[in-house]
């Protein structure tokens, strides 16, 4: 018989013993063995005092997308920057984050240039930052339509972010017909924000019924695809009562999949660059 300390500095010995596979009896006193492996291991090692694959498998992989990123590969660059950036699995280190993110924005990552100029537009973490926030949006938009098969929503926030500097004369000069082609470009792209902005907008300057036509046609259609508060601004456009803007909280993340649609308007495009 083994005592359990010769279990610990041999396991592979008790299941080579004879009595091993000698038919049916054999096979039941290697099961009966195996249990009391099992449960002589349990005691022999508590819970935590052997390291965990997980984190072996997280270090690894840690490592790797370090190693990767070093050597200039933009998507490690992007995967570490936030991981400092969000503290996960390395400590934060905002500072770190950044100069990750610019490297593979020079290199044309669309994902680096969209949360470079996301992060400078809030400027909660690298403070406010409108004209470098103008910069790397507007290079994620240049990038085309054909971003959106690979990157799924991001060229549309890039727009709506656009469309609210050019509107708002924020990190640029306010630019109103810019701002229009920006909603509108989001808008054809299905995303309800679009749709709503680009139809408030329109409502708001009323230049005639061209105007106050095609912004029911977008509230309508913002409305239709769940955006509650076009509701509000298509009653104060048909009873002809000013409406009262109320600015969303933020730009939460895009609840929409974009869809592919040809690049309109490209003589705009070629002149915002």
């Amino acid at each position: 018989m083994y005592d359990t300390m010769e279990i610990k500095q041999n396991p592979g010995a008790f299941m080579a013993h004879p009595g091993w596979g000698r038919g049916w009896k054999g096979i039941l006193n290697g099961v009966m063995r195996m249990a009391f492996l099992l449960g002589a291991l349990a005691l022999l090692y508590p819970r935590g005092a052997v390291a965990s694959p997980v984190a072996a498998t997280d270090a690894d992989y840690l490592a790797s997308v370090e190693q990767s990123a070093i050597q200039g590969d933009p998507e490690a660059q992007v995967n570490l920057a936030m991981m400092h950036l969000n503290g996960t699995g390395v400590p934060a280190n905002p500072k770190l984050a950044r100069a990750l993110l610019e490297q593979a924005a020079a290199r044309g990552n669309p994902l680096a240039q969209f949360q470079l100029g996301s992060l400078f537009d809030e400027g909660v973490v690298f403070g406010p930052r409108a004209r470098e926030a103008h910069q790397w949006l507007l290079a994620v938009v240049h990038q085309g339509s054909g971003l959106e098969a690979q990157h799924p929503g991001i060229r549309v926030w890039s727009l709506l972010k656009l469309g609210r500097q050019w509107q708002e004369g924020r990190g640029v000069a306010a630019d109103p017909e810019r701002a229009l082609w920006a909603y509108r470009q989001a808008a054809l792209m299905d995303a309800p924000m679009g749709q709503f902005y680009l139809g408030r907008m329109l409502g708001e300057r009323n230049l005639g019924p061209g105007d106050r036509e095609e912004a029911v046609t977008w509230l309508t259609l913002a409305l239709r695809n769940g955006y509650g508060e076009a509701g509000e601004i298509l009653q104060h456009i048909r009873t002809g009562h000013p409406q009262e803007r109320r600015e969303p909280a933020g730009l939460p993340a895009p609840p929409w999949q974009a869809q592919r649609t040809s690049e309109l308007s490209l003589g705009m495009v070629a002149s915002v660059r």
